[in-house]
C-alpha cells in the first residue's frame, strides 16, 4: 500500500486526463466528512477539467434538508455518497432514518453514488424499489469477488436491479478486487459481458478509481483494460460509455461528446488516509494463547494476519478478563467449543485496514467484537447485537489473546483519545449501557441490580446516569464496599447476611423496585429475584445460564411484569459508553483490581475463579 500512502491532488491527475484524452473527471467522495466536501469543491473552484464533486451529508441527520439546500450554492456539488461497505449494520440501507435523507436527494436534483460489497446487492434491490425517481449508479459494479472468480450470485443479484431504469453502474474498481500483481484481462471479460448485457451502453459509465487503482494496476491499464473490453461497441456506445453517459447522469456543463474522443473520467482525489495502508510488513508470526480444554491454557506461534478484504490489524495492546472468558475456562460457557483464543474486551494500536474512512494508521481504537449475518431478521429491524448467527469474537470465534487481531473494518471503534486501559473496558462497560436502555429506565425509579460483579457494576454506573435509585445486591461484601464507597450507589444489601425483601419494602416505601436486573448468571439469583419486582415491574436478564429459570405465574401475572433479556450491544451503546468516560462521569480505572502480562497468563488464570479469595473486579491483560 505504500503506493498510495501520500497526497493525491489535482496537479497529479491533470496530466494523466490529458495524455489520455479526457476533457475532464468527476471526482468522488472518500471520507465522510463535509470538511471533504470543502476540499473537494476548492478544488473544482481551481481546476476547471474537475466538472463534479460526488460528496458526502449525514443522510440520517435531522437537519439533512438544510445541508442538501446549502449545497445547491454550489454549482458542481453534483450527488452524494455514503460508504455503505464499510458499514457493519449491512442493511443500513433500508433503515428509516436514511430513506428519509435518501427521499430529500431528487427534489434537490442531487444523483447518489452506492457503494457496497456483493453480500449488500439482496438489500439494493429493494433500496432501489422505493425510490424509482432518484438517480442511482453502482460503484465499482459493486466489488465482485473476482480473485475468487465468484459469479453467479453477483450476477443474479446485479440484473435483478438492472431491471430499474433509473439505476446506472460505473466501471470502474475492478483491479483492486483481482489478485493485484497477476491479474490477465480475461478475469474480467465475465463481469463486463453480465453489466453489459444487463445496463446496456446507455447506462454505463467507466471510472478509473484513481489514485486505489495503483495498488493493482496504473491509470493507463485500467483504461486498456476497458477499452479492449468495449473495442467490439460501435463508436455511438463506446461514446456513451466512456462519457456521455456520465455527462448526463451527473448533468455535467462544458462536456463535448460529440466524438468517442471526449471521454469522462470518475476519479478520486485522495487526502493522506486513504483506503488500504499496511505498516510491519516483516512480523509475520506472533504469540496466541488458546484455551486447549477446560482448564487448560497453551501458548503457540502463529501467523500474524494480514488486512483483506473489508478486514483491519489491531496490534493488541491490553485485554481484559470477563465473567465469559471465566465460565469458558471452567467448560461452563454455554454455546462453546475447544479449542478456542479468548477474548473480546480489547484496545491497541490500528496498524493495518482496508476501506475504513476517518481511522489512520497508530491512533488508539476498540471494537465491537459480535459480527452479524446483516440479512436475518434481527438484523433487518436494527439488532444485529441478537443476530440469529452471530459471531462473538473469543466465543464462537478465536479473540483477542493474541499479540495482533484481525477484525472487520466496519466493527472498529475510535479511542477518542481514551487510553488503552479505558478502551479495554468500553465493551462489559456497553453491555451495561444497553441493559439500562433494554429496561427504558427512568429518574427516579428504584433500580434492583442484582450482581456486583464488572457486569452488575456498569449497570449501576448507568442506572445511576439515568437518574434512578440504585440498590446493589450481592453476597460479596468486598464488592458492595465498592458500590458505595467508589461509585457512589446509594444503597446496598448483602443477601448472604441481611432480609432482602424487607429491606427492599423500606427502601421504595413499599413498593419493591421497578426495575429488576440480573447480572449473576446464576439460576438460583434469577429465580430468586422474581419475587423482587414492583407491580408493572421489568425484569431483565443479562447474566446468562444454562437451566431453566421458574417463577410462579401468579405472583407474575398479577403484576403484568414484564421478562426481558438483554443480549450484548449496539454501536450506539459503544458511543455512549465513550462519551460518559470523556464527560468524566465514569471512572474505568475504578473496575481495574488485578494485571498480568501475557507471558502470565496461563499462570494466573485460575487464580481468578474464585471472586471471593482473590478480590477480583477486573483483570487486566497487558501486551508489551
Amino acid at each position: 500500500m505504500v503506493v498510495i500512502r501520500r497526497d493525491f491532488l489535482p496537479e497529479n491527475l491533470a496530466p494523466l486526463l490529458k495524455e489520455n484524452g479526457f476533457d475532464g473527471c468527476v471526482v468522488v467522495q472518500s471520507h465522510q466528512s463535509e470538511a471533504e466536501n470543502d476540499f473537494q469543491l476548492s478544488n473544482a473552484a481551481q481546476h476547471p477539467f474537475i466538472k463534479g464533486v460526488v460528496g458526502w451529508v449525514d443522510l440520517r441527520a435531522n437537519n439533512v434538508e438544510d445541508r442538501l439546500a446549502y449545497y445547491k450554492s454550489f454549482d458542481k456539488l453534483k450527488g452524494f455518497r455514503h460508504v455503505l461497505q464499510g458499514e457493519s449494520d449491512r442493511a443500513l440501507m433500508l433503515r428509516p432514518h436514511f430513506k428519509r435523507g435518501i427521499s430529500k436527494l431528487n427534489s434537490f436534483g442531487y444523483t447518489y453514488d452506492i457503494l457496497i460489497y456483493p453480500d449488500q446487492l439482496k438489500f439494493t434491490e429493494e433500496f432501489v424499489a422505493q425510490f424509482p425517481d432518484q438517480p442511482f449508479v453502482i460503484d465499482h459494479l459493486a466489488k465482485p469477488y473476482i480473485k475468487d472468480q465468484d459469479l453467479e450470485d453477483w450476477k443474479r443479484e446485479i440484473k435483478a436491479i438492472a431491471q430499474f431504469e433509473n439505476v446506472y453502474c460505473k466501471v470502474s474498481g475492478m483491479v483492486t478486487e483481482a489478485h493485484w500483481h497477476n491479474w490477465k484481462k480475461e478475469d474480467f471479460t465475465p463481469y463486463l459481458e453480465v453489466v453489459l448485457e444487463a445496463f446496456g451502453p446507455r447506462r454505463l459509465m467507466f471510472g478509473s478509481d484513481w489514485p486505489v487503482c495503483l495498488v493493482a494496476a496504473s491509470y493507463q491499464q485500467v483504461l486498456e483494460l476497458v477499452e479492449d473490453y468495449f473495442a467490439t461497441c460501435t463508436p455511438a456506445e463506446q461514446a456513451l460509455i466512456f462519457g456521455e453517459t456520465a455527462a448526463a447522469f451527473y448533468q455535467l456543463q462544458d462536456i463535448h461528446t460529440s466524438s468517442f474522443s471526449t471521454h469522462i473520467d470518475n476519479s478520486r482525489l485522495m487526502q493522506p488516509t486513504t483506503s488500504t495502508i499496511r505498516t510491519e510488513p516483516e512480523l509475520r508470526t506472533m504469540k496466541t494463547l488458546v484455551c486447549t480444554t477446560p482448564g487448560m491454557f497453551a501458548y503457540s506461534e502463529g501467523e500474524k494476519p494480514l488486512a483483506g478484504k473489508g478486514r483491519a490489524i489491531i496490534k493488541v495492546k491490553r485485554v481484559g478478563i470477563c465473567g465469559t472468558d471465566l465460565h469458558a475456562y471452567e467448560g461452563t460457557q454455554p454455546f462453546f467449543t475447544y479449542p478456542r483464543i479468548l477474548g473480546h474486551e480489547l484496545s491497541g494500536e490500528l496498524v493495518e485496514f482496508d476501506e475504513a474512512p476517518g481511522f489512520k494508521v497508530g491512533e488508539a481504537v476498540t471494537f465491537i467484537p459480535y459480527y452479524s449475518c446483516g440479512s436475518c431478521i434481527a438484523c433487518r429491524s436494527g439488532k444485529p447485537n441478537c443476530c440469529s448467527s452471530i459471531k462473538v469474537c473469543g466465543v464462537h470465534i478465536d479473540g483477542g489473546m493474541v499479540e495482533y487481531l484481525s477484525v472487520p473494518a466496519a466493527s472498529l471503534v475510535h479511542g477518542e483519545g481514551l487510553s488503552y486501559d479505558a478502551l479495554a473496558l468500553v465493551e462489559p462497560l456497553a453491555i451495561g449501557a444497553h441493559a439500562v436502555r433494554r429496561a427504558q429506565v427512568s429518574a427516579g425509579e428504584f433500580v434492583l441490580v442484582v450482581g456486583a460483579g464488572p457486569i452488575g457494576l456498569g449497570i449501576m454506573e448507568f442506572a445511576r446516569i439515568a437518574g434512578a435509585h440504585v440498590i446493589a445486591l450481592d453476597i460479596n461484601s468486598g464488592r458492595l464496599a465498592l458500590c458505595r464507597d467508589v461509585l457512589g450507589i446509594e444503597h446496598t444489601i448483602n443477601a448472604a447476611t441481611e432480609e432482602v425483601a424487607e429491606l427492599l419494602q423500606a427502601i421504595t416505601g413499599g413498593d419493591m423496585p421497578a426495575v429488576v436486573i440480573d447480572a449473576t448468571g446464576s439460576q438460583k439469583a434469577i429465580n430468586g429475584a422474581f419475587q423482587y419486582m414492583s407491580h408493572g415491574a421489568r425484569y431483565v436478564l443479562v447474566g446468562l445460564q444454562k437451566d431453566v429459570i421458574q417463577l410462579s405465574h401468579p405472583e407474575f401475572h398479577k403484576r403484568e411484569a414484564t421478562l426481558m433479556s438483554s443480549r450484548n450491544a449496539t454501536r450506539e451503546d459503544f458511543e455512549w459508553v465513550i462519551a460518559c468516560m470523556k464527560r468524566g462521569e465514569i471512572d474505568p480505572t475504578a473496575y481495574i483490581t488485578h494485571r498480568v502480562g501475557f507471558g502470565k497468563v496461563a499462570l494466573e488464570f485460575e487464580n481468578w475463579l474464585d471472586a471471593s479469595a482473590s478480590g477480583i473486579i477486573k483483570a487486566i491483560v497487558e501486551f508489551e
